[in-house]
């Protein structure tokens, strides 16, 4: 899949250029997955943790990163690193390699495969524990936002083969995950949030953009919190162009009074 990413791509997906010993270097002036290769390869295994937690943070793409080091061309680097690597992100995650190692076939919007995706995807996830089905298709759906939004750097139809597969996998993951032991879902009583819906939406921004969560889920906020029931439009971030950052228009308006700007960077983000 990385071969058909451009420069800005590979500059989104990779920290570069910022003089600092855990930089993915340029081959040949050119970012590319091989220079992810030459990049480990001039490491030493004590480094790598060191390595990955520079790279991943205030990574947006942080499921696209992790999926590059399953790309064929990684797999030629020093095994034990490798090993290493691997190990880590599935702590990460707390997702096993072996599922790790699958999901660019049912999760990446570029995998061509001459079966149906739906069949595909429904063999795989029908042999799932619940515990680990409930885990893997919320990191799909992750994975497949991340991936639709490095596609829209290089491409403004908004009706291309990316987003009608984005959309379709999104819904039957969404699907899946409201069916997971419906009898076992428990009637709890939602949080009664006393502010505003932009204020939450604010809460959840500052605990993203300083470390104390990784992501939030829309469906998960409006299922614990009342005063929610729009939050997915009031929190829908737009991407800026020429950072990759996110802005949130929605909430920081003119009129907007911040509320938790006073929240503190994690120091230790696990």
């Amino acid at each position: 899949m990385f071969k058909n990413y451009n420069q800005d791509q590979f500059e989104r997906l990779f920290k570069t250029d910022n003089e600092h010993q855990y930089d993915v270097q340029r081959v040949h002036e050119k970012l590319s997955i091989h220079s992810l290769k030459s990049t480990l390869s001039a490491l030493s295994i004590d480094q790598m943790t060191d390595f990955l937690e520079y790279q991943i943070q205030d990574n947006h793409y942080v499921c696209l990163f992790y999926e590059s080091f399953f790309d064929g061309t990684i797999k030629y680097i020093d095994s034990e690193k490798l090993q290493s690597i691997i190990l880590w992100i599935s702590d990460q995650k707390k997702i096993s390699p072996i599922y790790l190692a699958q999901f660019q076939e049912y999760f990446s919007l570029d995998y061509k495969d001459p079966r149906n995706w739906k069949e595909r995807f429904e063999e795989f996830i029908e042999v799932l524990l619940s515990e680990d089905k409930h885990q893997i298709l919320n990191y799909g759906k992750e994975y497949i936002s991340q991936s639709l939004k490095l596609h829209e750097i290089k491409c403004n139809n908004i009706a291309c083969n990316h987003q009608i597969n984005a959309s379709t996998r999104l819904n039957k993951i969404r699907y899946e995950l409201n069916n997971i032991n419906p009898q076992e879902q428990l009637n709890l009583n939602k949080i009664k949030w006393k502010g505003t819906q932009k204020q939450l939406a604010e809460l959840f921004i500052e605990l993203k953009q300083n470390r104390w969560i990784e992501e939030y889920e829309y469906d998960t906020m409006k299922a614990c919190f009342t005063n929610s029931n729009s939050i997915q439009q009031v929190l829908k971030p737009t991407t800026d162009t020429k950072t990759g950052g996110n802005d949130y228009d929605q909430v920081y308006t003119a009129t907007y009074e911040p509320k938790f700007h006073g929240i503190k960077i994690n120091p230790k983000p696990k």
